[in-house]
């Protein structure tokens, strides 16, 4: 059940998307609640990460290298060059 889930989240993965809605995954371990128990193992292995903004709302399914990468690329961009130490008066 979890390789099967896996089989189907690798290639989306692998060409590039960073994340999934779990709709679009539901029946790939057989039966949708067995689909929702195996990203729950995939997530506590550190394989996936879940991330649902709302209650009840849309289960996003992320690959954590991708996301890791994106939030580092996002902080250099933002990130405020660090200035000059101002001398101070003795």
């Amino acid at each position: 059940m979890i390789e099967d889930v896996l089989a189907v989240l690798r290639p989306q993965f692998d060409e590039g998307r960073a994340e999934l809605l779990y709709k679009e995954v539901r029946t790939a371990g057989g039966r949708p609640f067995m689909t929702y128990l195996a990203l729950l193992f995939l997530s506590n292995r550190g394989r996936i990460r879940l991330q649902q903004d709302d209650l009840f709302g849309d289960l996003w399914i992320q690959d954590p290298e991708q996301i890791e990468r994106s939030d580092d690329t996002d902080e250099s961009e933002t990130a405020e060059p660090e200035s000059e130490p101002t001398p101070t008066a003795d």
